[in-house]
């Protein structure tokens, strides 16, 4: 998608989270001193994606502003990226008709 100059959105981001937080998560958020919705989103940043959580919150659209102020390491990206399960929160856009 980079090289035509797509940018990909990670549409409703924290769904999944919104169920149940992953240890791997909550261990590296307590570490930066981040909340794990916080880490989540960074993730998606640092993978080139523009995250576009959901909320009526304030409190939330704040936090989930606040993710500009810090970086997650080689080590930190490697174990995120090893956690996905092939799930959809949504549906699967192929098997649209």
């Amino acid at each position: 998608c980079a090289e035509p100059g797509i940018i990909v959105e990670a549409y409703s981001p924290l769904s999944r989270h919104s169920r149940t937080v992953d240890e791997r998560i909550t261990k590296i958020a307590e570490r930066l001193e981040k909340s794990p919705s916080q880490i989540i989103l960074r993730w998606c940043l640092q993978h080139g994606t523009v995250p576009l959580p959901r909320s009526t919150s304030e409190e939330h659209i704040a936090e989930n502003y606040q993710i500009f102020d810090f970086e997650l390491g080689l080590d930190d990206m490697a174990s995120l990226d090893a956690m996905s399960d092939g799930e959809r929160v949504t549906s699967d856009p192929e098997e649209i008709a």
